[in-house]
């Protein structure tokens, strides 16, 4: 199986592409932004924001998501591995919507499975996406 990692100068060049996008739709009007969220394939860290190795992006070890951004805008960054934020997703906008704790239905659970180029799942339950006990995702 051949590997396409990709060079220091392509990593560099993702980053700036995603801080560019971010950019393109920053408010110019001085609105208060209050954060950044940024979807990303796992495996991740939620605590610490590093993206450590995901098969889709070849060369993205250890990568300080969270902080490069932080650093460039100044404000909060919160980094969430993609199949999770799509569950949340769901639940705000798509398929789960209207999904709320019911008196008669107090663990009521939304499951989310995303196949792609790998297989992740997310359990939402009590309005929380559980995460593993070592926040690996």
């Amino acid at each position: 199986m051949a590997h396409n990692f990709i060079t220091n100068a392509q990593q560099k060049n993702l980053k700036e592409r995603i801080q560019s996008l971010i950019r393109s739709i920053w408010p110019q009007d001085g609105a208060r932004v209050a954060g950044i969220g940024v979807s990303a394939p796992g495996p991740l860290n939620p605590a610490t924001g590093v993206v450590v190795a995901p098969p889709n992006l070849p060369g993205w070890h250890n990568v300080p998501l969270r902080d490069i951004l932080q650093e460039a805008f100044a404000v909060p960054v919160y980094v969430g591995n993609d199949a999770n934020v799509a569950a949340l997703a769901e639940t705000a906008r798509g398929a789960a919507h209207g999904f709320r704790l019911q008196p008669l239905y107090p663990t009521r659970t939304a499951i989310h499975r995303c196949c792609r180029e790998r297989i992740a799942s997310s359990v939402l339950a009590r309005h929380f996406v559980y995460l593993l006990a070592i926040g690996l995702l």
